[in-house]
């Protein structure tokens, strides 16, 4: 049996792909251009280094995904430059280690006091340690320039396990931001690790073959 045609917009540009395939599929059909680290077309895509990340609209809700394991959909929208932005100096530093070097700028429009930027500077570094050929050791932490006023503000830590079953990929996370995006991590961190203020967070999610 045929698979189905899927249509999607890229930063507002239209694109057909065949169904099973991901947005980072869509956009190389559209020549639009992602970064990837752990992602290799014979590996089954993890999503774990994050540095192909994109935001997605759907039903008018978004959220941002790792585009290596993010099945594309029918109308789904796809932003690749958004009002966040991060360069990513990336390097692999041995087998088991790879680090990243986050320097970010997140804009916002409306802020909630005048005395609260619109510009927030950000720096950050992420690691990803290689317990064993199935486990890797995951952490992020962001050192804000300019916090704002109105949030009694605290710069966010996360700290993960990633596992690979064979099929699936369970992630565990621990992070004291309110949320996983930028915006909500860099601008509105208020929990302290020291306090207890942390939350847990996992996913699970598996790509399939037909």
């Amino acid at each position: 049996m045929d698979k189905e045609t899927i249509t999607l917009t890229i930063d507002g540009e239209e694109v057909q792909v065949q169904e099973g395939q991901t947005v980072l599929d869509a956009a190389k059909e559209l020549g639009v251009w992602i970064p990837t680290l752990c992602y290799h077309e014979a590996l089954e895509p993890q999503g774990a280094c994050r540095l192909c990340l994109v935001e997605i609209e759907m039903q008018g809700r978004r959220q941002l995904v790792a585009s290596c394991a993010q099945p594309a959909t029918e109308g789904m929208k796809v932003f690749t430059d958004t009002e966040k932005y991060q360069l990513i100096l990336a390097r692999k530093c041995s087998e088991r280690l790879s680090l990243q070097f986050l320097p970010t700028l997140v804009h916002q429009n409306l802020v909630k006091l005048n005395a609260d930027p619109n510009d927030t500077f950000a720096a950050g570094i992420s690691g990803r340690y290689k317990i064993s050929a199935r486990a890797t050791f995951n952490a992020e932490y962001f050192y804000i320039v300019n916090p704002p006023e109105s949030v009694d503000f605290t710069n966010p830590l996360s700290l993960g396990f990633s596992f690979d079953t064979g099929g699936h990929i369970f992630q565990i996370n621990f992070s004291n931001a309110p949320a996983m995006t930028e915006r909500h991590a860099l601008t509105q961190t208020a929990g302290s690790w020291m306090a207890g203020d942390f939350a847990l967070g996992f996913s699970i999610y598996r790509t399939f073959s037909f």
